[in-house]
């Protein structure tokens, strides 16, 4: 009986085969011929997938040059990282947090006078977002990758909400403004035509005439007629 793992190499005299053990790469050879297909496949993805994270990390290393820190200064700087972490991003073992990408692009401004800020960052983000789907994450995984892509659409979407909210506030402020200078002009009308009325009413020559109440009327219709009696008696 040949064990597994041996390969025949002759049969001796006696009719008994004579084999010898197969050596470890021999073996990797024969799986790689006979459904090894996938191993190969993985392992290239593997490679791919370690070459796009250290690309990003060549420019993580850029924009830390960019603030005239080392890994050490950043993260006395950040005490929320470890020199070594950001020595791994930097080398691109691993792929940051949102976090981490907002605060380095915070110094380089910071440090430098760079009017290609806005421009840099907007580069930055869709390069991360883009390693991070390459290597696999998806929003609705639960893999490390995949949280950092959860959280760096969520982040994103937070800087939208706010920006969007600035300019309600903006507008609100604009329409507050409006509202309260019609209302003073109306309150200015208004006081202008009390005015012009009180002016009209105290040069008016009604104004001049004498109330006279109905018991007045029958005291003076009264009084002509004990005139006229007298009159006639005389």
């Amino acid at each position: 009986m040949v064990a597994e793992g041996a390969a025949v190499v002759g049969v001796r005299a006696e009719g008994r085969p004579v084999v010898h053990p197969v050596s470890q790469g021999a073996r990797v050879v024969q799986e790689q011929g006979s459904g090894g297909d996938g191993v190969v496949a993985r392992q290239e993805a593997r490679e791919r997938k370690d070459r796009l994270k250290a690309e990003f990390g060549g420019r993580l290393r850029v924009l830390l040059d960019l603030t005239g820190l080392s890994s050490r200064e950043f993260a006395q700087r950040y005490p929320a990282y470890k020199d070594s972490t950001v020595r791994k991003y930097t080398l691109g073992s691993n792929l940051p947090p949102w976090d981490f990408l907002h605060d380095l692009l915070t110094e380089v401004t910071r440090r430098t006078d760079d009017p290609a800020g806005p421009h840099r960052r907007t580069e930055l983000f869709t390069a991360y977002r883009q390693v991070l789907i390459d290597t696999g994450a998806d929003v609705r995984g639960s893999d490390q990758n995949s949280l950092l892509l959860r959280l760096l659409d969520g982040e994103e979407a937070l800087a939208r909400l706010g920006g969007e909210l600035s300019q309600v506030r903006t507008r609100e402020n604009q329409l507050r403004s409006a509202l309260v200078e019609r209302r003073s002009s109306l309150i200015a009308e208004l006081a202008t035509c009390r005015t012009q009325l009180a002016a009209l009413k105290s040069n008016s020559p009604c104004s001049l005439i004498a109330v006279v109440r109905p018991y007045d009327v029958d005291r003076v219709v009264s009084g002509t007629r004990h005139v006229s009696q007298d009159d006639n008696a005389h």
